[in-house]
């Protein structure tokens, strides 16, 4: 019998992530998640290594990765390339993405010569999982045996973010019209001035993802409409908009006239749909901020009000701070700046304050999360901080500075309630 070997895939650009992440550098000597992954699958017994790569990026991974495994494994390359499929089958017209797990294993098949196991390269799983992988491979067993090691869901997803289970929200939203429709006429009926269309990822950059890019402006325009249903009169309508994800680039698919073209495409389909203010919100950065701002003021004088999410210092994600933002972005055309999600509203008191000292005369919002969550064993995240100690906490905001107040993660129209009760 051949010795146990391990596949691993390492073809994807890491396109959300903004790079490769199986060549991102983790710690302060420079190692890679997958250097963890090679380090434990060794010392549980693996010999044997198959890279599954894609061609033209084969070498800067070899120069990257290889010299330092080839010392301890038996290392061999596969190419993933879109054309290798069992026979009978061909491309699909339109076709540009290779295929998933079975597509890599495909690739890898004339490199493996036994029994083996497939992993991510930009993924840890830790040295048990690896021992219990090697101590199955390495037992004879009838031909079609699976193996499959499983992780605890609370252990493994991350509080501070969510993971994507492959559903289109905003395409969910317009098959599902009645849900979005009860909520927000609940939120309306709960004192709500405003509220956002459900169009937050509707850009080209997120609904590539799900072949939906060439849907954008019927979706915008539809989602608008739907929220218009719901407020009926008295209540304005945001077209939503937020972060694509990633820092700006000098140049290429995330460089600043990238995201003129991107935030410009999704505020026309907007102003089609007939929205009453722009909400650009959950910004991870200044510098995109200024692109969103510029691209909406290049087309109409419909108020901006622009919230990011930052770091309890104010520093933001990606690039300067909640303090750069309100003194810049009021320059280029926004009418509001503050802050979103990130935070409860008991931890966004100093933040506020900076932002309306850098600003006097801006109107600075707060819209904070019911809290810090906890996450259950089903990935559910639950916020604990009730109605009534929100709207107390929401008051202090407004003495901090704050002038527009609102809830982000956790806020159900309860807390809306009561945050106007304290007016």
């Amino acid at each position: 019998m051949h010795q146990p070997c391990l596949v691993i895939m390492a073809a994807g650009m890491g396109s959300r992530f903004g790079g490769p992440k199986q060549t991102t550098p983790v710690d302060e000597y420079g190692h890679f998640l997958l250097h963890y992954s090679l380090f434990d699958s060794y010392r549980a017994g693996f010999r044997k290594v198959v890279f599954v790569v894609k061609e033209e990026t084969a070498e800067e991974f070899r120069e990257s990765v290889g010299p330092a495994v080839a010392a301890a494994f038996d290392v061999r390359y596969a190419y993933q390339k879109l054309d290798t499929l069992p026979e009978g089958y061909t491309v699909p017209d339109g076709r540009t993405k290779p295929w998933g797990t079975a597509h890599a294993v495909l690739c890898a098949a004339p490199e493996i010569d036994g029994p083996f196991a497939v992993i991510n390269s930009d993924d840890y799983y830790g040295i048990e999982a690896y021992r219990l992988l090697y101590d199955f491979l390495a037992v004879p067993r009838p031909e079609r045996s699976y193996a499959m090691v499983g992780f605890r869901l609370r252990n493994t997803v991350t509080a501070n973010g969510s993971v994507s289970r492959g559903v289109c929200t905003e395409q969910w939203v317009l098959e599902h019209p009645q849900t979005i429709l009860k909520l927000q006429r609940e939120y309306a009926a709960a004192g709500s001035e405003v509220l956002y269309a459900p169009t937050f990822c509707a850009n080209r950059y997120a609904l590539k993802d799900y072949g939906l890019e060439e849907r954008l402006h019927t979706m915008n325009v539809s989602l608008v409409q739907l929220t218009r249903r719901a407020a009926g009169t008295g209540v304005l309508v945001a077209g939503d908009m937020t972060t694509l994800g990633r820092p700006v680039e000098e140049d290429g698919a995330h460089s600043y006239q990238a995201l003129l073209r991107v935030y410009r495409e999704q505020a026309e389909a907007l102003l089609d749909g007939g929205v009453d203010l722009f909400a650009v919100e959950t910004m991870m950065g200044v510098t995109e901020c200024m692109a969103a701002v510029e691209a909406i003021r290049s087309l109409c004088d419909v108020p901006i009000l622009c919230t990011l999410s930052v770091y309890s210092d104010g520093k933001c994600y990606f690039d300067g701070s909640a303090e750069e933002a309100a003194e810049v972005l009021p320059s280029l055309g926004a009418d509001a700046v503050g802050l979103n999600c990130s935070s409860g509203p008991d931890q966004m008191g100093t933040v506020v304050r900076m932002m309306k000292k850098a600003a006097p005369d801006t109107p600075i919002a707060a819209k904070p999360n019911a809290g810090l969550p906890t996450i259950t064993e089903t990935g559910e995240a639950v916020y604990h901080m009730n109605p009534e100690d929100f709207a107390r906490h929401m008051h202090a905001l407004k003495a901090d500075g704050a002038n527009l107040l609102g809830g982000c993660c956790g806020t159900g129209p309860a807390y809306i309630e009561a945050l106007r009760a304290l007016r």
